[in-house]
């Protein structure tokens, strides 16, 4: 969805595609949980944005003819200071100036979403069951574009029935549905135990096997000395239990904000993170790691 500038792509169409993940009117579950977790990514300060800019969905990766998102162009090119296109920063080294103006003053006359944050929210609230309007949208991209694969079939959740968490579609819709937790520009201490039951219910509600769990930082795990106490959500996977912090950020600016590992890999890193002999989770009075 998203490709590396070159000097053939053009500036936006004259308003974004019917498809548009940014367009407010655009069906929710069109696309892949993964494409919408790429969108946050240019909310973030400019250090941290993706180098690439965003093509247009009507046209292939290197087609003739293929143009800047609209939308996006819309959402992200008002964005100044600390959190300045980055893409845009790097762009005149790649593209005809044109181009890069047309990108720079581009509006559009449809409605999109504020935040690529609010787009992706938007996205995948029936990506487990989109709506026949969806449906249709689905079954055009599919025609317009063969690199795309149909990846977008209905799964349980919204009817009450618990979700397995697959390892491998990176925790895209997980990471989403926390992310509206995830206090800005970074989580104080404290935070936690307001925004872990949020992240729990949103969850469940999404048909998620989740619960609120407690973490533990050890300075000294033998004499039972504390460092920390914190609140997480724990989902059950196939794969094991993954955690899931929306407030990690107030232990260090660097850690994931939301986050989404597995267990064994998050106790890890948050122990390197804080200087801890050792972090543990509790779920449910058990402790499991």
């Amino acid at each position: 969805m998203d490709q590396s500038a070159g000097a053939e792509l053009k500036g936006p169409a004259q308003k974004p595609c019917a498809f548009c993940p940014y367009r407010q009117d655009c069906p929710s579950g069109v696309w892949s949980a993964e494409d919408y977790a790429k969108l946050p990514e240019y909310d973030k300060p400019t250090l941290f944005q993706p180098q690439k800019l965003f093509q247009c969905h009507l046209r292939e990766p290197g087609a003739p003819g293929r143009r800047a998102c609209g939308g996006w162009a819309a959402c992200h090119n008002k964005q100044s200071g600390e959190y300045a296109l980055l893409a845009l920063r790097i762009a005149p080294f790649l593209l005809p100036p044109e181009t890069v103006t047309a990108i720079m003053e581009y509006e559009s006359p449809i409605e999109v979403f504020s935040t690529g944050l609010e787009a992706a929210l938007h996205g995948v609230r029936d990506i487990a069951n989109p709506s026949e309007q969806a449906r249709s949208a689905i079954d055009k991209v599919l025609r317009a574009r063969s690199d795309v694969t149909a990846a977008y079939e209905p799964s349980a959740g919204r009817d009450g029935v618990n979700r397995a968490v697959d390892p491998d579609d990176g925790l895209a819709e997980v990471v989403l549905l926390a992310a509206r937790h995830c206090p800005r520009p970074r989580a104080a201490d404290g935070d936690c135990n307001e925004r872990a039951p949020l992240v729990t219910q949103d969850l469940v509600a999404a048909g998620f096997d989740a619960t609120t769990a407690v973490v533990w930082g050890w300075s000294d795990k033998t004499s039972q000395i504390i460092g920390f106490i914190h609140r997480v959500t724990a989902i059950e996977s196939a794969a094991g239990i993954v955690i899931v912090d929306s407030t990690a950020t107030q232990f260090a600016p660097d850690l994931p904000a939301p986050w989404a590992s597995p267990i064994a890999d998050y106790c890890a890193r948050l122990a390197q993170a804080t200087a801890v002999e050792a972090v543990t989770i509790t779920i449910n009075g058990v402790e499991l790691a």
